[in-house]
Order: C-alpha cells, then sequence, then structure tokens
C-alpha cells in the first residue's frame, strides 16, 4: 500500500479529488484492484472511481434492490455475501447465484430507464459501493478497459447460465442432487 499511496501523491490525486489524502484513498482503492471489474485499470482510474462510489451497509436479510426497480445505480460488493433472486411465473422464488466479495450485483450496463431483473437479498452483513449509472456509463465510455471488464462479467455470468440450462435440460435428477 506504501506503493499505491507514493504513486496517488506523484499524481497529486488528493489536489484533483476534494483534499481527500493519498492515505485514505490507496485504503480504499487497494482492496477492489484485485475485483474483477478493476482488472487492468491503472491505479489513476481506479482511484477515480472508487472515490467518486458511495458506500453503504447493509445487514442480514437487508434486500438491496428488487426485482423490477429502476436500475439508477451499479452495485459492487465489497465484503459479505448476498442471493440474487427472482421470482418464477408459479410465485416462487428462483436463486440465480449467491455473490460474493468483488461481485456487482443486479445489471452492468443499464440506464436509468431501465428496471432490474433480479432482487439482492443480503444473506451476511455486507458492505457494497455503488456509483449512479449516468456516472458510470460517462467512465466506461472514456476507460474502454472498465467497458472490457464489463463484457467479461456478463460473459462469465452467460456461461455459468449456460451451464445450469444444459444441466436441468440434458442430466437426470439423480445426477444433478449430487
Amino acid at each position: 500500500m506504501p506503493e499505491l499511496q507514493a504513486t496517488l501523491s506523484r499524481a497529486g490525486y488528493h489536489r484533483a479529488h476534494g483534499g481527500a489524502s493519498p492515505a485514505l484513498v490507496a485504503q480504499k482503492v487497494a482492496p477492489v484492484q484485485q475485483f474483477s471489474l478493476f482488472s487492468n485499470l491503472s491505479v489513476a482510474y481506479c482511484a477515480e472511481i472508487v472515490s467518486a462510489g458511495h458506500e453503504k451497509q447493509f445487514s442480514r436479510k437487508q434486500i438491496i434492490f428488487l426485482e423490477g426497480d429502476p436500475c439508477a445505480q451499479i452495485w459492487l460488493l465489497l465484503s459479505g455475501c448476498a442471493k440474487v433472486t427472482q421470482i418464477g411465473r408459479n410465485g416462487t422464488e428462483v436463486i440465480l447465484r449467491v455473490s460474493g466479495p468483488g461481485d456487482v450485483l443486479g445489471a452492468l450496463q443499464c440506464s436509468p430507464v431501465s428496471r432490474q431483473c433480479c432482487t439482492v437479498q443480503v444473506l451476511e452483513a455486507c458492505l457494497v459501493l455503488f456509483w449512479d449509472t449516468r456516472f458510470f456509463e460517462a467512465v466506461s465510455a472514456r476507460v474502454p478497459v472498465l467497458g472490457r471488464n464489463v463484457a467479461h462479467i456478463l460473459q462469465e455470468r452467460l456461461k455459468v447460465m449456460e451451464e445450469r440450462f444444459r444441466e436441468i435440460s440434458a442430466e437426470k435428477v439423480a445426477s444433478r442432487l449430487k
């Protein structure tokens, strides 16, 4: 982390971003640099994006957002665990995935007029970082690596869903329950 602080200090980051000290910014940036969303991003871009985010704590069983809510924010899970669900036609809850630190919750590329396609409920106390979708779209347009990271995350989600669909369609129930 001292290297990160020195890099931010040399770049004059604290003067350009509201006087936040390089140590404080480095403390927020260091943990998220390992997450897929920030993969291959420069320290400066990572610091800019993280600094623009808002942190929020959620307790167990709290809902972060509901299926059908407006896509007003992009949510990154920093700590804790949350389940991502949809409601089936018969009213039953279907768990799409369980998310942990580093996972982006809900829609990744959405606009304020689109709606969330799932519900996210906290399983274990969470800390999330979130951004307004307009900010995130603007940064993605300016920082192509961020857009590629989003595409990679979406590709991974699709791969998992295709594997699940194949399992449900082609494999016997007994083998799926093992």
